[in-house]
């Protein structure tokens, strides 16, 4: 979220330019631009398990850690994406906050489709 920060300043510029008759023609930078910025954070959201031996930035500070659970090695890149790929299109839906809380394992449907989880570090 703090990423995307970066994206919104020549999105709003882009908004104010289109506003302006005078300016209407600039927008389109400052739109390709917020698109540009926002790719960064958006690319994070994917790898960010995968990254860092199993630690976002979050998970770092919070001591936890994401992991196979076949080999019990830290996340790869590749089942990060795949976790969070699967969190991201059903999030619209609230299930799983609901899983991680009547299952045994607490694990949500990107951990199930990925084969991790989250654990104490």
């Amino acid at each position: 979220g703090l990423l995307s920060i970066f994206a919104v300043i020549p999105y709003s510029i882009g908004l104010t330019k289109l506003s302006s008759y005078y300016h209407s023609d600039d927008a389109a930078g400052y739109f390709f631009v917020a698109a540009v910025l926002y790719l960064i954070p958006l690319t994070y959201s994917f790898l960010k398990d995968g990254l860092f031996k199993g630690q976002s930035v979050g998970k770092k500070i919070m001591g936890l850690m994401t992991i196979s659970i076949d080999t019990k090695l830290p996340c790869s890149i590749g089942r990060s994406v795949i976790r969070n790929l699967i969190s991201a299109l059903v999030s619209f839906v609230p299930v799983e906050p609901i899983l991680v809380l009547v299952t045994n394992d607490g694990r949500k449907l990107g951990d199930k489709a990925a084969g991790t989880i989250v654990i104490n570090n």
